[in-house]
């Protein structure tokens, strides 16, 4: 198997299996407009994205996520300040990594 990654970074690939260990790979810069298979992966990630996103709005409403998808718009982070970080939300993001320092003191 070879692996197709759009960007610059070809990130590791995780050895699950004697059959995973021999997968090689690639980075692809503009790689959705160079190949088929990475363009396709990428609607396939954004929808996939757009379904979960849909589904947190319903779960934890106030935040705008079937309209924001995540992004920090101004009603997504009004939703931060009222209601506060979901285990949704990645830690890793400087806004919310503020929000929980400030909450731990």
């Amino acid at each position: 198997l070879h692996m197709l990654v759009d960007g610059s970074i070809m990130p590791p690939v995780p050895v699950v299996s004697a059959r995973t260990s021999t997968i090689t790979g690639e980075a692809v810069i503009g790689g959705d407009g160079l190949s088929s298979s990475i363009a396709a992966a990428s609607i396939i990630a954004k929808q996939t994205r757009d379904s979960i996103m849909i589904e947190l709005d319903a779960a934890y409403p106030g935040y705008g996520w079937a309209s924001n998808m995540g992004y920090g718009t101004k009603a997504h982070q009004e939703g931060l300040a009222a209601l506060g970080v979901t285990p949704h939300h990645r830690k890793s993001y400087k806004p919310i990594q503020r929000i929980l320092d400030a909450q731990s003191g």
